[in-house]
């Protein structure tokens, strides 16, 4: 079944060691892994037109963007005194502006930015806000004195004011990687430190865990191993996989790499396929939604649909119970982030679309199944056709139904009465009828919704 591409932006390098010269950097041991993996991927980078570049056109999945470029970014590798490495930078190729980037290509959901030697100003992920971004941040950690020797430096301010799906950096990287990786935290899901055959310590903004590293027995080359790590951690987290096991398949992934082994060997699912894998994905990550109402919402407006249309077929019931999964992770769409609550609500379903896409493709769910899936979540927020009216109806109950105790201990009798006058006006006439059963039990519930009827225009039939 085709995957959605995936968009990896950095420097392709030249590595020179020994007198011997090879092709390298992030972006090309991403390609080759995402490649690995099963997903196309759309490579922007800048580079001459050179024999070194043959290797990609041995992956059919790939298509190249390339900046033509006097030379490549070359990196002269050293070896000094009890093994420790050392790089010189030789050349640079020119910056990657996100003005370059082709316009078709600027709609990719998910993109890595692994920049070597500072090429991706740090304003990219804000240059595609709604490009899902796992961040290299090994490029962004580096200066040259005089001579080209590269040192560690820090990243550019910009970065902690991003928001990011994700970001990895080694304990090589710089003095304080894990300083930078707790303040990048706050505005990511989680940031990623590894450390040779360490485990990997991984910060979110609720705090710190270990992952360990599964061990080689032989090692066969360890440059790129933190770069497939990346490019994994993204391959996971998009397959809706919890943070820990995600991380935990990053590092399995990177140690195959070291050892030799394929990267593929990742696409291995202990939890089968199909829906069945799917919807228990989706769960597990409602599971830990920091919105204590979400898993309850979602298997309400599933309840909801069912009762609507207890004929629902599965590409209804998967987006009922997904609808909400942008709300879901830490880097979800914020209403503070817009002027317009209606454009807040856009973006979040689309967002909720584009990880829902990730999920079932990875667990195989069928195409015809899977592009009504998403294209219901996109307009669950405001309908248009039979079937995306059915859902945002089966959504607005559920608000009603399960949500509303919760929002109006948080936001108070104003803010509460104003949600819920927008959401009457979602509501079809068939659906309006519910709402004067619903929380008896509670007067001021039953006030507010006595009141939002009574002021909202056309709210009976």
């Amino acid at each position: 079944m085709p995957r959605e591409p995936l968009l990896v932006v950095g420097h392709l390098t030249c590595d020179r060691a020994g007198g011997a010269r090879r092709l390298g950097g992030a972006a090309w041991y991403a390609a080759r892994a995402l490649a690995a993996l099963g997903h196309p991927v759309r490579l922007f980078t800048a580079a001459p037109a050179d024999p070194l570049l043959d290797p990609l056109r041995g992956i059919q999945a790939l298509a190249l963007h390339r900046l033509d470029a006097a030379s490549f970014t070359t990196f002269q590798h050293e070896t000094g005194p009890g093994g420790r490495r050392s790089l010189v930078l030789e050349a640079r190729a020119p910056h990657l502006s996100p003005e370059d980037l082709l316009p078709a290509w600027r709609g990719s959901g998910w993109g890595l930015c692994l920049p070597v030697a500072g090429e991706c100003p740090a304003e990219w992920p804000g240059a595609l806000p709604e490009t899902e971004w796992v961040l290299g941040l090994q490029g962004w950690l580096r200066r040259t004195d005089e001579s080209g020797r590269v040192a560690p430096a820090d990243p550019p301010e910009v970065l902690f004011r991003t928001r990011m799906l994700a970001a990895t950096l080694s304990e090589e990287d710089h003095p304080d990687a894990e300083g930078i990786a707790r303040r990048l935290a706050l505005r990511a899901r989680l940031v990623a430190v590894t450390r040779g055959a360490e485990p990997v310590r991984v910060f979110t903004a609720r705090g710190a865990f270990e992952v360990p590293v599964p061990p080689v027995e032989r090692v066969r080359d360890t440059t790129g191993a933190g770069d497939v790590f990346t490019t994994a951690l993204m391959h996971a987290l998009r397959a809706g996989h919890p943070d820990g096991t995600a991380v935990r398949m990053a590092a399995e992934a990177a140690a195959w790499h070291v050892a030799g082994e394929p990267v593929a060997a990742i696409l291995r699912r202990p939890d089968g396929r199909g829906l069945a894998c799917a919807e228990a994905r989706v769960r597990a990550r409602l599971v830990r939604s920091e919105v204590p109402e979400d898993p309850g919402h979602a298997e309400n407006t599933l309840a909801w649909l069912l009762k609507l249309d207890p004929d629902a077929d599965e590409a209804l019931r998967i987006a009922a119970l997904a609808h909400d999964i942008d709300r879901a992770t830490p880097e979800r769409v914020r209403r503070e982030d817009f002027d317009d609550y209606d454009a807040f609500k856009a973006a979040h379903a689309r967002r909720g679309a584009r990880l829902l896409r990730g999920i079932l493709e990875d667990c195989g769910v069928e195409r015809a199944v899977l592009e009504e899936a998403c294209r219901l979540v996109e307009r669950h927020e405001f309908g248009g056709d039979p079937r995306s009216d059915l859902l945002k109806d089966a959504d607005s109950l559920s608000y009603f139904d399960v949500n509303l105790p919760h929002y109006y201990a948080r936001e108070g009798e104003a803010e509460t009465l104003r949600r819920c006058r927008w959401g009457i006006q979602r509501l079809s006439h068939r659906a309006r009828r519910e709402l004067p059963h619903l929380h008896a039990e509670d007067p001021a519930l039953c006030r507010i919704i006595r009141t939002a009827l009574e002021t909202t225009a056309g709210a009976f039939p």
